[in-house]
């Protein structure tokens, strides 16, 4: 699994104060992307045709190039207040430091409307979207020449009939400009203004079509990262966290026990009803006592997810939020922040899945306080093969991951296990303490049934 919230944490960003947080959440700017964010949602939902998804990429350039025309003005603004210079305009936060956060956060999140449409196209290929995202954000595209002739390049393509995906609308897809869809599949396409193309751009693309076609690893940081996909088949609770964040909506906090020591909990900005933060933090903290307590055992967390927005690399590679199998408003709501949620996991839980598929295990866990970063090991496998033992690690981002997604810990180690045993082949095991164990590089792996569980309608409870 690929990281889910980031590559790198936004520079130099103090943590939000509440008063901060609702004024971000109650700003114009913010409220009128929620807007956009639902109704791009639902028309992507709603699409079944090339045509309609062209109608829907439309809507958001426009969308896209709203939200950077007014991140380009915060900035250009906040730099003159930072210089001492007059300023025509009142930023509606109060002051334009907060201005520019939150209309770089909007720019994020419409772009990743921009990520669901990419992952649909795309047939829900978890390898492809992580390939394609292995380069370094492009930035903002507002004023460039080159937006312009790749969508009128797009337009061409359109009217000979072949949707044309703007890579530049997205966060994740950020090699080649344009991903043509043609009878004899997609193609990449480097377009720049003046029909200019740089030797750099062509050879990231030759090299990304190597890795798809499997004719070499994919160079992550300059080691190989191999991409496997299973046959396991993906089964996430997404319904757990629906129930979950139908009850915040209402009450402004929800949690749903999804097992004896797996819980999601959900939280509402502007609820129905608005409790007590007393109340609140009373009901999470009887939402994890009755959960998860269980003496000697670590509970493995995620953090919520409106946090996700305060990273330049937000949800790269990831599922979108707007992807979840829920209604479109919900989606919106945890895109634009207005709902969040949060995981925990006992590790036992994990612990007797991987057991059960006949691993060992061996926990790297945090002290009291501290937590993981997204490259640290969290767990080794292993398990006896011929004289010997053979181990792989999993790192907190793969973790992580796996828990934002509410994926099913049996399912989580079955992928383990298939992938552990291919494994095991191309990778040459070594004398290590005198037992022969192997050492496993970076990897990615993908479910073989993705597309039947994102945007996938959810079912209505009688």
């Amino acid at each position: 699994m690929g990281p889910l919230l980031s590559k790198a944490v936004a520079k130099d960003l103090p943590p939000w104060t509440e008063d901060q947080f609702l004024v971000a959440l109650d700003h114009g700017f913010q409220r009128q992307a929620f807007d956009r964010v639902k109704n791009l949602l639902s028309a992507l939902r709603d699409a079944k045709t090339a045509a309609q998804l062209w109608e829907m990429q439309g809507g958001l350039l426009e969308a896209v190039l709203w939200a950077q025309e007014y991140k380009s003005r915060s900035k250009r603004f906040l730099e003159r207040s930072r210089r001492g210079k007059p300023v025509a305009e009142i930023p509606q936060s109060g002051s334009w430091e907060l201005e520019h956060r939150i209309a770089s956060r909007v720019e994020r999140q419409i772009r990743s409307v921009g990520d669901c449409l990419a992952w649909k196209v795309l047939s829900c290929r978890r390898d492809v979207f992580f390939v394609l995202s292995q380069n370094e954000n492009p930035g903002s595209s507002y004023g460039k020449a080159g937006l312009m002739a790749e969508a009128d390049r797009a337009d061409a393509h359109w009217s000979t009939g072949h949707f044309t995906l703007m890579n530049d609308l997205t966060q994740s897809v950020r090699i080649g400009d344009l991903i043509i869809f043609t009878p004899e599949g997609p193609k990449l396409s480097e377009v720049k203004a003046g029909d200019h193309h740089r030797r750099e751009q062509r050879e990231r693309i030759r090299r990304a079509l190597q890795t798809l076609s499997r004719e070499r690893p994919l160079d992550v940081g300059g080691k190989p990262h191999e991409i496997f996909n299973a046959t396991t088949q993906l089964s996430t609770r997404m319904d757990c966290l629906s129930a979950a964040l139908a009850q915040s909506k209402t009450s402004g906090f929800g949690s749903v026990v999804i097992e004896p020591g797996w819980l999601v909990m959900a939280a509402s900005v502007f609820p129905v009803h608005r409790p007590d933060d007393e109340d609140v933090g009373q009901q999470s903290d009887k939402a994890k006592q009755d959960a998860l307590v269980e003496p000697g055992q670590h509970v493995l967390q995620t953090i919520w997810s409106w946090h996700a927005w305060d990273y330049q690399d937000a949800l790269v590679a990831g599922v979108p939020f707007g992807a979840f199998p829920l209604e479109p408003a919900q989606c919106a709501e945890l895109t634009c922040g207005y709902s969040m949620y949060r995981v925990y996991l006992r590790s036992d839980v994990l612990d007797q899945e991987f057991r059960r598929v006949g691993f060992r295990t061996r926990w790297s866990l945090p002290t009291a306080g501290s937590s993981w970063k997204g490259t640290e090991t969290v767990l080794e496998v292993y398990r006896r093969i011929g004289q010997g033992y053979r181990g792989m690690t999993i790192s907190a981002s793969g973790l992580r991951h796996c828990l934002y997604e509410l994926v099913q810990p049996r399912r989580y180690a079955h992928v383990v296990r298939e992938m552990f045993d291919w494994s095991t082949k191309p990778f040459p095991a070594r004398a290590m303490g005198g037992k022969s164990r192997l050492q496993i590089g970076q990897s990615t792996m993908a479910f073989s049934n993705e597309k039947a569980v994102w945007f996938k309608k959810p079912k209505l409870k009688e």
